[in-house]
């Protein structure tokens, strides 16, 4: 099973990491990280710190593995990235700088026409 897939990395990553300022030394989020393509890239990048959230502990297993192999230290968390965290939430409150998503406008398009898909990126207040 391939573990890259040239429209993740030729378009998708092209137009995510297009879109990110630099990185270095700041605290980012990947919201719907999935297999922590975009988690590991970030740590390479140079930030200071990245966690990812996805609610599907199975593929967040493999990033784990996969961050752990390359001997990247990131924090991935199962929770759903739509519900937004607790004020005061130990794991998440305050801690970033930044919050990254590769999967933001992925749904149902009006009267089930496909999936669309998006980048979103922006600074923490």
């Amino acid at each position: 099973m391939a573990t890259t897939l040239p429209l993740r990395e030729y378009v998708e990553a092209h137009t995510l990491f297009g879109l990110l300022d630099d990185v270095e030394g700041r605290a980012v989020l990947d919201l719907g990280s999935g297999s922590g393509l975009y988690t590991r890239r970030l740590r390479e990048l140079g930030a200071s710190a990245v966690a990812g959230i996805d609610s599907a502990e199975g593929v967040l297993d493999f990033a784990r593995r996969r961050a752990a192999a390359a001997g990247l230290d990131i924090t991935y968390l199962a929770r759903a990235a739509t519900v937004p965290p607790a004020v005061g939430d130990p794991e998440l409150d305050g801690r970033f700088d930044s919050a990254a998503s590769a999967e933001c406008g992925r749904g149902t398009r009006p009267r089930g026409r496909g999936a669309r898909r998006g980048a979103a990126l922006g600074q923490l207040p």
